[in-house]
């Protein structure tokens, strides 16, 4: 319910914002919150994933080591995020003169380095929380951030563009806040002291996990940036002022996806730490059902109301009902690849999550920079392009993975069986047993 009401609140702000933005501003707001997401994924580290995998695994088995670990992604995100923004300050003149050729947006680039940092921080908490199967609390920090999102129409409607920014820093500051209290009292429930002290062992899943981690949404995140800017060099901030009133409805579209896909990575991580093959197909196969399933039913009513929703954006925005429904056929194959990169992360196959990340990084670019000229239409089109190949690449590689793990985990595969199993791979060639 909490995530519901918090949903919905941020819709409402967003066609408000757009209605006394207009088309140009808001899609000017899109470009500098894009921005700062770009940076703020280099914050985040990977050290969400990291979290809510390896917390799931320890925190009635090994608590000490859990509290350890919870640490070492809190002090990691804290000296990232710090670290990032400074980058971001230094380079934000340069962004905005060369890349976006909107000189004019250096100010607020630099101010909204305050969001990258609080972003930062809440990947960790986020994760941690998760691998908790703290849903609760997590509702409840959701419900919290939810209450500061009518401050984007605040800022909006008095003080225009500078405003919705600071409105921006201030809902991330509390959704940071929210999320600090709610994993502080997870971990005095499972008693969890964090510990964070450095420790090679713990170190060592830095680079191991997290780097891998960061790699993959390196690979694909910077690609989303680049196809904004290239559309907004090329057509200009009012398209992607209505791209981006489209994309807000990725999300409803999303929104039960997002809250039984939360559900997934704890899941089968448990169900490897037990080794038990038929369970981890169970939940893997329950899981794609449900968040496929869910995406098709909302995307259905959200492309007959396509016409009405995008005339509530403002004058202009009209003209986005298409881009709407091509949005909406992306995000029901992005809700597809939900369950897939669970199962690629819980079986700790960090270089296939990296490879298809690059593949749709690079795919998304080519596609967008083709079809910049088509504006706000292009760039959905780019990004359905990007989903299909993407969801084409990964069935082979899936049936593989799983068929492998059931061989290692099975105690009563022969060794000729296995050895000629791993030494025949996929297009996707991997180091670890367990991919």
């Amino acid at each position: 319910m909490s995530n519901a009401v918090t949903q919905g609140l941020g819709l409402l702000a967003g066609v408000v914002c757009a209605r006394y933005l207009g088309r140009s501003q808001y899609g000017q707001l899109g470009v500098i919150l894009s921005t700062a997401n770009l940076f703020s994924t280099l914050g985040a580290m990977g050290l969400g994933v990291t979290a809510t995998k390896h917390v799931a695994e320890l925190r009635r088995s090994d608590p000490e080591r859990a509290g350890r670990i919870i640490g070492m992604t809190r002090a990691t995100a804290i000296v990232a995020g710090l670290a990032f923004s400074a980058a971001f300050l230094v380079l934000s003149g340069w962004l905005s003169r060369t890349v976006l050729r909107a000189p004019e947006l250096t100010g607020l680039l630099r101010v909204s380095a305050g969001i990258l940092f609080f972003t930062s921080l809440n990947a960790y908490q986020a994760g941690a929380l998760t691998g908790f199967e703290a849903f609760k609390p997590l509702a409840a920090a959701n419900l919290i951030r939810g209450a500061s999102v009518p401050l984007l129409v605040i800022g909006a409607a008095y003080w225009g563009l500078p405003g919705a920014v600071l409105a921006s820093i201030a809902v991330a500051a509390t959704s940071c806040v929210a999320n600090a209290a709610m994993l502080g009292r997870e971990c005095r429930r499972y008693h969890i002291r964090i510990d964070a002290r450095p420790n090679l062992e713990e170190l060592r899943i830095l680079y191991r996990f997290s780097f891998p981690v960061l790699l993959a949404t390196v690979s694909s995140t910077p690609a989303v940036w680049l196809s904004t800017a290239a559309v907004a060099r090329t057509s200009g901030f009012a398209e992607i002022g209505i791209f981006n009133a489209a994309m807000q409805w990725q999300a409803a579209i999303l929104f039960i996806t997002n809250a039984v896909g939360v559900l997934g990575l704890p899941m089968l991580s448990s169900a490897v730490s037990e080794r038990n093959i038929s369970k981890y197909k169970r939940l893997m196969g329950l899981n794609f059902v449900l968040t496929s399933g869910s995406a098709l039913l909302a995307a259905i009513p959200i492309c007959m109301a396509a016409p009405w929703i995008m005339r509530t954006y403002g004058s202009g925005f009209e003209v986005g009902t298409k881009v709407l429904l091509i949005v909406a056929a992306s995000t029901v194959l992005t809700a597809m690849s939900v369950t897939v990169g669970h199962a690629i992360w819980s079986l700790n196959a960090p270089i296939a999550g990296v490879m298809f990340a690059l593949l749709r990084g690079c795919v998304l670019v080519g596609s967008a920079f083709a079809l910049a000229r088509f504006g706000a239409l292009g760039l959905a089109a780019a990004n359905l392009l990007t989903m299909v190949i993407q969801t084409v690449a990964v069935i082979p590689y899936m049936k593989y993975l799983i068929r492998k793990q059931e061989l290692v985990w099975s105690s009563t595969h022969d060794a000729p069986q296995l050895i000629a199993m791993v030494a025949l791979p996929p297009l996707i060639a991997e180091r670890s047993p367990t991919l």
